[in-house]
């Protein structure tokens, strides 16, 4: 999918002339590489109503004040208005100031809505929208100014006292200081008038400045409770299990076939100290699925780390104890996670016919999904003068591709939540299969994410950069029964607690 782009007018914003004269291209990975084999028609028609899937009740009417300019903003039911990245407004910090964007979109009752930025003194900073107009419905608008170092809260207000959420849809807000998210209100479905949330702007050349310290909830152990669930088919005497240290024949825990037809059993594996193990189960035609649904799980600390059942002869999974996989994370691979986490957490918590019940699954970043990714992105930068991107083939991670290309803003490096957003949120309003950048990324079953980016000076004095995010386990897979043709019927089975996608693991191995 590609998208090119004209030199830009707008009325009543100040731009300068290298701007006016930058042109450039923006593209994703193609689809197709990634559809079952029956799928070979692209189907181009938009489905308006994927969200809307029975009439929400007690929803008030709409009554905006007359008197009130509504401000346009970026129309999220049209695609072709999403902006792929914010060129609407520059802005240069000088000195030791900070680049803060607040990014706002708007629920159904968009007009009941405002913020204002106050410093640690209570002074209003900035006031949005300004006197005399309103936001409109569900809509999004970018905001950029510059803050010296200090203390700041926004405050957010809704003259309606519902908050975010109007029973048409959730509104959200982030504010981001140099490129690093400092808030981020999503799914809020509290109800509220004003919510005040506090965000920092260091000094600049301040080592905190450009680095995150991720929340992903580590807590080292000297060891963790292991134990592994079989549920056997008809044939007990064929299966049996054993865990061993990574490179090691020796095991460490081990069931042999003691169990029943169709019995089900967990046996505990210990309390396995941190390093590196693999499970490797034995069974000639596998404990699922044409002589019972067998399945085997393990457990590590009451999480599931791995499970399956489907394999000929046997199968051997790699997986960690105690991997701090947070650790060494760069400011960049946050963000990716982050923005990917955000929309996950948006739409899995979300109900409706076709799924309701769900738990947010959060990705886990892994550093060799990343390093997978970057060395292709690496290898992409020979296409940059074709058009469309190409998925490396033959790999079983899942995988989304983007590209941007051009001079002036057209090659500066994009920030990954604008990336992800051309993944996921430019195809909210799509069906299958023009949707499956969104499908991979919020994928129920992936748990792993790992992106890479690579950059390229041309010589007509473009730049060229490649954005690659892989996934495991990877997504799109079994979908040849789906179309948007049917509805919103793909959201089926991209929330299924598992699919038999590959990889399970990311190159490490699984881990908690």
């Amino acid at each position: 999918m590609m998208k090119k782009i004209v030199p830009l007018f707008l009325a009543a914003v100040s731009v300068d002339a290298s701007r006016l004269r930058a042109s450039g291209v923006e593209e994703l990975g193609d689809h197709i590489e990634f559809f079952a084999p029956d799928l070979d028609v692209v189907v181009q028609r938009r489905i308006e109503d994927v969200h809307e899937i029975s009439e929400p009740k007690n929803v008030k009417e709409y009554r905006p004040n007359p008197n009130l300019i509504e401000l346009v903003g970026d129309d999220l039911s049209d695609s072709n208005k999403a902006d792929q990245f914010d060129r609407r407004e520059t802005v240069t910090c000088s000195g030791n100031e900070a680049k803060v964007t607040v990014k706002l979109t708007t629920d159904a009752f968009g007009y009941e809505t405002s913020y204002v930025i106050k410093d640690s003194n209570n002074n209003a900073i900035l006031s949005m929208p300004e006197t005399g107009s309103s936001f409109g419905n569900k809509q999004t608008y970018t905001k950029n100014i510059c803050l010296e170092p200090g203390q700041y809260t926004l405050r957010l207000k809704d003259s309606g006292g519902d908050g975010f959420c109007s029973g048409l849809g959730c509104g959200s807000a982030t504010v981001r200081v140099d490129g690093v998210t400092m808030i981020n209100i999503l799914n809020d479905k509290s109800e509220w008038k004003t919510v005040d949330k506090k965000f920092s702007v260091v000094n600049v050349g301040s080592s905190s400045k450009n680095s995150v310290t991720g929340d992903h909830g580590f807590v080292s152990k000297s060891c963790y409770d292991t134990s592994v669930y079989t549920e056997i088919d008809k044939y007990p005497k064929e299966t049996s299990w054993k865990i061993t240290k990574k490179g090691s024949s020796n095991a460490i825990a081990k069931m042999d076939p003691i169990l029943e037809a169709y019995e089900a059993k967990t046996i505990d594996a210990g309390c396995l100290e941190p390093g590196d193990y693999t499970l490797t189960f034995t069974d000639m035609d596998g404990i699922c699925c044409k002589n019972g649904e067998g399945e085997f799980r393990l457990i590590v600390d009451g999480e599931e780390l791995l499970s399956g059942g489907s394999f000929m002869g046997s199968i051997s999974h790699d997986f960690k104890i105690g991997h701090d996989w947070g650790q060494g994370m760069q400011s960049r691979d946050w963000e990716y996670l982050q923005a990917h986490n955000t929309r996950r957490q948006d739409w899995h918590t979300r109900c409706n016919d076709m799924y309701c019940g769900k738990k947010y699954r959060p990705l886990k970043w892994s550093d060799g999904l990343a390093a997978d990714a970057k060395a292709y992105a690496e290898k992409l930068l020979d296409s940059c003068d074709d058009q469309g991107i190409k998925h490396e083939p033959g790999i079983e991670q899942g995988e989304n591709l983007a590209k941007n290309k051009g001079t002036g803003q057209w090659g500066d490096l994009y920030d990954p939540d604008n990336i992800v957003k051309r993944f996921v949120d430019n195809e909210e309003f799509w069906g299958w299969h023009r949707n499956a950048h969104l499908t991979q990324a919020l994928w129920y079953s992936t748990k792993y994410l790992g992106c890479g980016e690579s950059v390229k000076k041309m010589s007509n004095g473009e730049t060229c950069r490649m954005q690659v995010c892989r996934y495991a386990k990877a997504g799109n897979c079994m979908m040849g029964k789906y179309s948007s043709e049917e509805g919103d019927n793909w959201m089926k089975p991209m929330m299924m607690d598992d699919s038999p996608c590959g990889p399970v693991c990311p190159p490490e191995g699984c881990y908690i």
